[in-house]
């Protein structure tokens, strides 16, 4: 898993100045390390709100990353398509699939009936994490 000094410091050499986000588990840990790279975090209560903050943040001169959790994609589909369609602003995210295990722990989570992640997001976890090169890695 990424650290949030690692996050931090990928979202700052890219030049986002705000992280727009309903944290979960995962981006929840990564909020001071985020924060420690200078980049502001806008907290919202709903991901659609995040990207119509995210638009008013780009209008004002900001670079703003919209970070939520695939579960809110489908919440956030009228104010996605308004800001990015309709308006076509450039504004990006970073959302994050549930169920990805820890390296060195087993797939899925320790729930009855639960029997293991969906491989597939497994894979995904692990090509996003040789995609971002050595030096967004642990160890």
């Amino acid at each position: 898993m990424f650290t949030g000094e690692q996050v931090g410091t990928l979202l700052s050499t890219h030049g986002f100045t705000h992280v727009v986000t309903l944290p979960d588990s995962t981006i929840g840990r990564w909020e001071q390390g985020i924060e420690r790279a200078g980049i502001k975090l806008v907290r919202v209560c709903r991901e659609g709100e995040a990207w119509t903050i995210a638009g008013g943040l780009h209008l004002g001169g900001a670079t703003p990353l919209v970070m939520i959790q695939c579960t809110g994609l489908s919440e956030s589909g009228d104010a996605l398509r308004n800001m990015i369609h309709d308006w076509k602003f450039p504004i990006y995210s970073m959302v994050g699939l549930p169920q990805l295990p820890e390296p060195g722990q087993p797939a899925g989570r320790h729930v009855p009936g639960v029997h293991g992640a969906d491989p597939r997001r497994v894979e995904v976890g692990r090509v996003l994490r040789e995609a971002a090169g050595p030096a967004c890695r642990n160890g």
